[in-house]
């Protein structure tokens, strides 16, 4: 698109991999050709981060997926909670990394951490994740936070994982906001 000046403008495309590839300095005569509705995860991984900071949680495990989306909001969430001199535990899974999910949500459960930051923009990798913490025993004994990312601000996510609904008291998340 680039190539032929072609303008694209997303609601989606916050990964911070994604503001550099229209140049650092746009001005009003050179406005740039890749246009973002929302901001950049790099914010929303610094609010995730002082969120658990201002509760005094000290022990975080980060699941989340491969690709800019995940790798960017998990490199914004980390930096910012190690500003803080802490440090999180990280679990990437690839694309098709159900039975990796799977097992860092058991790996979490008996680690010790007293939050999980789960980031995925799969809606069926959420509410997988929500349904394999409800079948682990610390994380609905109110043991383990659940802090969600944008992604997964949708209804339908918390219909599909219904069974899972002791823990909906312990999830935090964040969205975009009209303001």
């Amino acid at each position: 698109a680039s190539e032929h000046d072609v303008v694209s403008i997303s609601p989606s495309a916050t990964s911070p991999a994604l503001t550099s590839l229209d140049g650092l300095t746009c001005s009003y005569e050179n406005p740039g050709l890749l246009w973002r509705t929302a901001p950049p995860d790099d914010l929303q991984g610094q609010v995730m981060a002082q969120d658990i900071i201002d509760r005094g949680v000290k022990r975080v495990a980060v699941i989340f997926q491969e690709g800019p989306y995940g790798e960017g909001l998990q490199e914004a969430f980390s930096a910012n909670f190690a500003g803080a001199g802490r440090t999180a535990d990280l679990f990437q899974l690839a694309e098709d990394g159900a039975s990796q999910r799977d097992s860092a949500v058991a790996d979490v459960a008996y680690g010790g951490y007293e939050e999980v930051v789960f980031i995925s923009s799969y809606k069926t990798d959420v509410v997988a994740f929500l349904l394999g913490a409800a079948a682990a025993g610390p994380y609905d004994d109110d043991d383990i936070g659940i802090m969600l990312a944008d992604a997964a601000y949708d209804e339908g996510i918390l219909q599909d994982a219904s069974s899972a609904n002791a823990l909906f008291e312990q999830i935090r998340g964040t969205r975009p906001s009209t303001q």
